[in-house]
């Protein structure tokens, strides 16, 4: 009998599909339970002073988060199937299933703690985003350097994706920095900075490893005339 799974994907990436499918239904669950408690009015956003600044009226209040889970893990199923042939994710699947995983358990922890602020539990919102963001980049940051290169996950820059050498420095690099930046983060959310830290931490992270590429990219290509 000729077995119909693809062949292209991994058991353990099948497994952590379906552990993050399981991370999704626990969000929609924990929602269909809180809704009961939950204002008309679900408070979705809340200010620097932990003061809700936004809401949205039932049902969307209280499904938008496993709503967006739901998205993220369709695009995250998707990708590999839709990768290039040369730039297939097979060879760092395993990375690619703990990052999907984490991604989507940071997202339901925040769902979590969504709902049970809107529920009227006193919350520390802005501290437990900020550690969560930190603890995010953190995670990502050790495993950067082991991301090869294709056109979905990591530094894509025309310098990166143009050579091999430059995607792998310049993924060592990131690693570094979100590794930092993440622990800045944390510091950040524990000692109650103003967001403008965060927003510079967050341009710097972006900003340095675009930089970093170029400069990379440049040196290397001009060694390799020096040494022709």
């Amino acid at each position: 009998m000729t077995s119909t799974k693809d062949p292209s994907v991994p058991h353990s990436g099948r497994r952590a599909t379906v552990i993050g499918f399981l991370l999704v239904v626990m969000a929609f669950l924990f929602a269909l339970l809180m809704s009961p408690h939950l204002p008309h009015e679900v408070p979705v956003h809340w200010n620097a002073a932990n003061q809700v600044n936004g809401t949205m009226p039932k049902p969307w209040g209280v499904f938008i988060q496993p709503i967006l889970m739901l998205v993220v893990w369709a695009i995250l199923w998707a990708l590999p199937h839709i990768s290039p042939r040369r730039f297939r994710m097979e060879g760092f699947r395993h990375v690619y299933d703990v990052l999907q995983l984490v991604i989507l358990g940071f997202m339901l922890v925040m769902t979590v703690t969504q709902l049970l602020a809107a529920a009227g539990l006193r919350l520390p919102i802005g501290m437990i985003v900020t550690l969560g963001i930190g603890l995010l980049f953190v995670v990502l940051g050790n495993f950067m350097g082991k991301i090869r290169k294709n056109f979905f996950v990591g530094i894509r820059t025309p310098w990166t994706l143009a050579d091999d050498e430059v995607w792998l420095r310049t993924h060592r690099f990131a690693g570094w920095l979100f590794v930092a930046g993440g622990f800045a983060f944390m510091a950040e959310g524990l000692l109650g900075l103003s967001p403008l830290w965060l927003i510079v931490t967050i341009a710097l992270m972006v900003i340095l490893p675009i930089v970093e590429s170029y400069r990379l990219y440049v040196t290397i290509s001009r060694r390799r005339k020096a040494g022709n």
